[in-house]
């Protein structure tokens, strides 16, 4: 475009050596008449940042090798919380499904700073949108995602939406939507809206009769099953079929097939802990798990606190003791047990022929499963009296944990111990060896952290496909915290060092000392702290630049660990 306002086609033409498949320009930045650059997708896997000036025009001013082909580019303005104010990014989607943003130069027209992220199997598609008066990019591949400043801690976030796979979508505006999103799902044109960026988590309640105990689910349905009970209260239908004394079942089973069981107790007082009895129900799946056939129930002495699906056997914590069952026609078969825990059993893990134990006050005992002599035995246990309320296993030898007072814990099996305990005809020599009315070896503490939070579960999981495991972990009190490993010992150093400089240039605001704090009952140990790190983001702009100094890095490159961490 002239000065005058006219339309100029220039006859300079750039010979580009691949297809192109997808170009991008930025929005006319205030106070010029043109975009500064012109982003170029081609088929030999690369784009190209070209100068849109009038002399030269289409000058190249760098050039970004991929993976994968791109399908998408968009060139827009976001906050950038390293520099307070807004920069140029290139968001790049490409053929094999992951996401890339990169920092376009406003001067030079250099890439710079390239994050990625794998959004699904889908070619992604790039879509500019306004949410909340903040510029966003909207991806959609396999499933729709937002990119957007989070309010909160200033950081990019790209966040899955809780909504139906998208082929297109654009801003949408209306007196009765000012800031909406409309797409195309099938045959359907949808228009939809965001109304909260501060909160990435997305929460559907279910109202229930009684407490939930328990959940757990199908081992090959999206279906959930939940136990729900009050004290000295029977359920309308419960008693209505306990007066009727319904006919037990058959206990046959087909090769492979799935049951759910489930453990009651009778008469049972917490506090002191006593009871009549327990019951161990076995229920069968039918039309794909949406309804449950009673099979029959086997009596026990005291309730099952903790039931384990173990080599197509069931094991169970009754007390304490470790017992393992087999279906039988009319109840459950016994087929090996032993005394393994010192006060109850609340939680079981297993993997291979080991079982992990958790005692209600004594912490985590490993058993090993000895098939030819059919016996259970206990061949390390914890130093620490920990009153254990949820357990999971790292890998072979290691466990993690929480207990009642808070605290986030993982121990390990010597090596030594662990080939000991696998050994064939190794039962006797195990026996033998009992120590201080123990088992023969103990564990290594490896991490401890205080979180403040009673941690009700914790298990090891990927939370996107393909991405590395971390242990997912939830709290008494609504909490849902991750501890993620590090990979390379240089990782480890850096977040260690920025957590020292974060402890003295952002105290808490009682005053206490972070250290101590997270040392509440036994002092941390391999755990570093990312809620405080991430608040490196928080910081003034000069502070910000006296920490990346000490750590021999610039700002963007912190915030970029950060973010990747």
């Amino acid at each position: 475009m002239d000065s005058d306002g006219s339309l100029a086609e220039y006859d300079e033409k750039t010979e580009i050596s691949g297809t192109v498949t997808c170009l991008s320009l930025s929005r006319v930045p205030e106070g010029h008449l043109r975009s500064l650059f012109l982003a170029v997708g081609c088929d030999d896997c690369t784009v190209r940042i070209l100068s849109l000036d009038p002399e030269p025009t289409f000058k190249s001013e760098s050039v970004q090798a991929l993976t994968a082909a791109p399908s998408a580019l968009c060139t827009m303005a976001m906050e950038d919380s390293s520099s307070s104010g807004s920069i140029l990014y290139l968001h790049i989607g490409l053929q094999s499904g992951v996401y890339l943003r990169t920092v376009l130069e406003e001067i030079t027209g250099e890439l710079a700073d390239t994050r990625h992220q794998f959004l699904g199997i889908k070619a992604v598609k790039l879509f500019q949108i306004t949410v909340q008066s903040q510029t966003c990019v909207l991806a959609l591949s396999s499933r729709p995602w937002i990119g957007y400043t989070n309010p909160n801690t200033k950081r990019f976030m790209m966040t899955p939406l809780s909504y139906k796979d998208l082929r297109w979508g654009w801003s949408f505006s209306s007196s009765q939507c000012e800031e909406g999103i409309v797409g195309i799902h099938a045959n359907y044109l949808r228009i939809f809206s965001i109304e909260n960026l501060s909160n990435s988590l997305t929460q559907k309640s279910l109202s229930l009769t009684y407490t939930p105990r328990r959940l757990i689910k199908h081992p090959h349905q999206p279906l959930f099953y939940t136990i729900e009970s009050e004290n000295n209260t029977l359920a309308p239908e419960l008693r209505a079929q306990l007066l009727a004394h319904p006919n037990e079942g058959n206990g046959d089973s087909k090769e492979g097939e799935s049951f759910l069981i489930v453990g009651t107790g009778k008469d049972v007082i917490p506090k002191p802990r006593q009871s009549s009895g327990g019951y161990i129900y076995v229920y069968r799946f039918h039309r794909d798990g949406k309804d449950l056939e009673f099979i029959h129930k086997t009596k026990v002495k005291e309730p099952p606190m903790a039931l384990l699906p173990f080599q197509g056997r069931l094991v169970a914590g009754i007390g304490k003791i470790l017992r393992i069952y087999d279906l039988g026609i009319k109840q459950l078969l016994r087929k090996a047990q032993a005394d393994v825990a010192p006060q109850l059993i609340v939680s079981l893990q297993t993997q291979g022929s080991r079982i992990i134990v958790g005692d209600v006050q004594q912490g985590v005992t490993m058993v090993v499963y000895k098939h030819e002599s059919n016996e259970l035995i206990p061949f390390v246990d914890d130093t620490i009296a920990r009153w254990t309320t949820s357990t999971g296993m790292v890998d072979y030898n290691s466990v993690a944990g929480g207990d009642k007072f808070g605290n986030v814990w993982i121990v390990r099996c010597p090596e030594k111990a662990s080939a000991e305990a696998d050994e064939a005809g190794s039962e006797a020599y195990l026996i033998s060896r009992e120590y201080l009315n123990g088992a023969p070896n103990r564990l290594n503490l490896i991490a401890h952290f205080f979180t403040q939070d009673i941690p009700t579960s914790i298990c090891k999981t990927s939370l996107i496909v393909g991405g590395q495991d971390v242990l997912l972990w939830s709290g008494l009190q609504g909490t849902i915290g991750v501890l993620i490993p590090f990979v390379a010992r240089e990782d480890a150093d850096f977040f260690q060092t920025l957590e020292m400089h974060m402890r003295g240039e952002d105290p808490p605001l009682a005053g206490r000392d972070h250290h101590s704090y997270r040392s509440y009952y036994v002092p941390v140990k391999g755990v570093i702290d990312g809620d405080l790190c991430e608040r490196y983001l928080l910081l003034p702009n000069d502070k910000k630049q006296m920490i990346a100094s000490e750590l021999d890095r610039s700002v963007r490159e912190v915030e970029r660990k950060i973010s990747s961490g």
